[in-house]
């Protein structure tokens, strides 16, 4: 969900930079406020995001690491029976 957030947000905030460029006259530098802002939060999630995958992987293989060490040695109480 929070990937799919992140996603979302950014490839709105870049469709619609590309769109007020196009179609906007004027002084370009007062353009893109909310889409720099929308763009730098859609990279904050999408790397935080990135971050959870890593630390849930992380956890994951831990565990998968353990129960296997529980297997080889059953008399540790920690084994499956």
């Amino acid at each position: 969900m929070l990937l799919g957030a992140a996603v979302v947000l950014t490839a709105a905030s870049l469709a619609s930079l590309v769109a007020g460029f196009m179609y906007a006259a004027g002084d370009y530098p007062r353009f893109g406020i909310q889409e720099a802002i929308g763009l730098r939060l859609g990279l904050l999630l999408l790397a935080a995001a990135v971050v959870d995958t890593f630390l849930e992987r992380v956890r994951r293989s831990d565990l998968a690491v353990g129960a296997e060490g529980a297997q080889q040695d059953p008399e540790s109480g920690l084994g499956l029976k």
